[in-house]
């Protein structure tokens, strides 16, 4: 289904149903997909996914350039998804205690937080840490990359990043270079 075909249903408002089935089948999956990229699990992903439809419904007759259907969809994501995070992250922090300036200090197993200055047995080993590290402290631009790793058009990561293309791709070229640096330390090991 096109965007302009699902852009047309929730604007009709004749059949809701319809509407959120297309709306479901267009955008779903690849929402999902970016959510989970960005650390949400499956549970929440969907909440986020579900408030995002609510939004899109309350918010439709807001859309002042039909062009511009896909980009809103992701910029309305994109927010809901940072407004988890904000809810969560306070929820976190007021449950444990603990300060936002502390967060930078917790070391312990990998999976909970990849820690600054941590020895490392390989390269490999290396590269594959500090690309989690780049993961949880840049998720934009971790997200950014990997959609052109994995060979989606600019002009397609442009619409789900929600950036011109020729924004998009000084944004990609920032981030390489943000990548760069948090690789230096596994230059000088060996392979």
């Amino acid at each position: 289904m096109l965007a302009g075909e699902v852009l047309e249903q929730l604007q009709d408002k004749a059949n809701l149903d319809i509407a959120y089935k297309s709306l479901n089948s267009f955008f779903y999956r690849n929402a999902f997909r970016f959510l989970m990229a960005n650390k949400l699990n499956a549970a929440d992903a969907d909440d986020v996914i579900q408030e995002t439809f609510i939004k899109v419904f309350e918010k439709i007759d807001t859309l002042k350039d039909d062009s511009k259907f896909e980009s809103w969809l992701w910029t309305i994501l994109r927010n809901n998804m940072n407004e988890f995070y904000r809810k969560s992250n306070k929820n976190n922090n007021v449950m444990f205690g603990i300060e936002a300036e502390d967060l930078e200090n917790l070391t312990g197993d990998a999976d909970v937080k990849v820690s600054y200055g941590q020895k490392y047995d390989d390269q490999h080993n290396c590269v594959e840490e500090k690309m989690k590290l780049f993961q949880e402290d840049m998720p934009d631009q971790h997200y950014a990359i990997k959609l052109q790793m994995e060979d989606v058009s600019i002009k397609d990561i442009s619409i789900r990043i929600g950036r011109s293309y020729a924004a998009t791709k000084e944004f990609l070229s920032q981030s390489k270079k943000k990548l760069k640096s948090y690789f230096e330390e596994c230059k000088e090991m060996e392979a």
